[in-house]
């Protein structure tokens, strides 16, 4: 629930009128510094990156309070951190009332989750039974470590049951029932749901079509040759398969690893929240929840090698490509046939490094639908947007990198050796005279 919290703060309008600065996806505009933001600054401090992140993290925490009383950080490298971290945060914080929510999400969930969101951010085709056998577990901190860790250091720790009925809607729990005097922002949060604003932050995206289409190329049975081209076929691979009613070859966790995933599940339940477990919401639903997990294959990913045996889907890699990628020309390509956004973008290069080059590349035929915007500190979810708008059609894109400190230019970077990502200097000399002025 953590991407569904910070998204919601973060959209909210109201809550500086309850008093609350948010601390999480990005600093407040009026006091924006890309170089320190919070978020940045933490994965610093786990990383051991910089010796400077922690007393800039607790300078702009001390800076909050001069203009909010109230301060809300949401971020997961807070459940990684260690105990000098938190002994040096309760100086910050002393003569405040700490208030450490941590979420609780029952195991079998949880561990699906994990692999999902690390496999859909790096767009890797590796099984869920390779990566849960060798996976190292201080990698990733479960609930019971990070609730038993916080409580030795804070006096008011609550464990947020995601699988209660009073939760059932999050957000209002947290603003209605959790925020002090949160009036405001409790009033918003209604009137979204109410309305229907609120989606689904952290959407699952299939992966499977994706590791099909790679597996082709790498056994040579497609003329691809970079992953623009492999998206593409992806989505041609996801409607190839639905046509022909294919049954997907399932590669899944053996039964002793199940029961182990059952037992944990149980276990953790049981010693995290003993009344709720012992409730008809609890052991009972738990098991009834695991069955269908199992049944639904999520402790499963599918086999893309065994997919590369049937005939039919050698045949479809050999002749899918051509059709997918046809040869328009050049005679044929008009300006009507380019994005409005490519052409645009291109005027605005007046002139620095590279800019002519720069020009020839955005108004390439082959470039029909392209985005061009700014990015900065964007590593957490760049690959997964950039993916999401390549398979909705979008070929190339036009990135600006605005002074990022996290490792959003390795992402740019790996893109644009593919092709597909064209990387804007921030000296080209674009019409605003500052890029950090809104």
């Amino acid at each position: 629930g953590t991407t569904t919290i910070q998204v919601s703060f973060d959209l909210n309008p109201v809550l500086g009128m309850d008093n609350f600065t948010f601390l999480g996806f990005r600093n407040p505009k009026e006091r924006d510094d890309a170089n320190w933001q919070v978020r940045t600054l933490l994965a610093r401090i786990h990383n051991n990156r910089t010796r400077d992140a922690a007393p800039a993290f607790f300078g702009k925490l001390k800076a909050e309070f001069s203009f909010n009383e109230n301060v809300i950080i949401s971020e997961e490298n807070l459940s990684l951190m260690s105990k000098p971290f938190f002994t040096d945060l309760k100086h910050v914080l002393a003569g405040h009332r700490v208030i450490v929510l941590v979420g609780y999400r029952r195991y079998y969930e949880w561990i699906a989750s994990v692999y999902n969101q690390i496999h859909k951010n790096k767009r890797h085709d590796e099984l869920f039974v390779d990566w849960y056998r060798k996976r190292r577990r201080s990698e990733h901190v479960y609930s019971n470590i990070v609730y038993h860790e916080m409580k030795k250091h804070f006096d008011h720790v609550e464990l947020i049951n995601l699988h209660s009925p009073s939760t059932t809607d999050l957000m209002a729990y947290i603003y209605c029932d959790i925020l002090p005097n949160a009036i405001q922002s409790c009033q918003w949060h209604k009137e979204q749901q109410r309305r229907r604003l609120d989606t689904i932050a952290n959407p699952s995206v299939p992966t499977w079509p994706f590791a099909i289409a790679a597996q082709a190329l790498s056994r040579g049975l497609t003329t691809a040759t970079n992953t623009n081209n492999i998206t593409l076929l992806s989505q041609e691979v996801k409607t190839f398969s639905t046509e022909i009613n294919y049954s997907l070859p399932l590669k899944c966790i053996s039964r002793m690893e199940q029961e182990a995933i059952l037992k944990h599940s149980l276990q953790y339940e049981k010693q995290l929240l003993p009344e709720f477990f012992d409730s008809q919401d609890g052991e009972t639903e738990l098991r009834k929840g695991f069955s269908t997990f199992v049944d639904e294959g999520k402790f499963c990913s599918v086999d893309a090698a065994r997919v590369l045996q049937s005939k039919e889907w050698r045949a479809f890699f050999s002749n899918s490509l051509p059709q997918l990628l046809p040869k328009i020309p050049k005679s044929e390509v008009s300006l009507t046939q380019k994005t409005t956004i490519n052409v645009n973008a291109a005027r605005k290069v007046k002139r620095g490094k590279g800019a002519r080059k720069m020009r020839k590349k955005m108004l390439s035929d082959k470039w029909q639908f392209v985005i061009c915007t700014r990015i900065r500190d964007e590593a957490l979810y760049l690959r997964e947007w950039i993916e999401y708008h390549r398979m909705i059609g979008f070929n190339a894109f036009l990135l600006m990198n605005d002074g990022s400190s996290d490792d959003t230019q390795c992402i740019v970077d790996d893109y644009a050796k593919e092709g597909i990502v064209i990387r804007i200097p921030t000296d080209i000399g674009f019409d605003a005279p500052k890029l950090n002025e809104d």
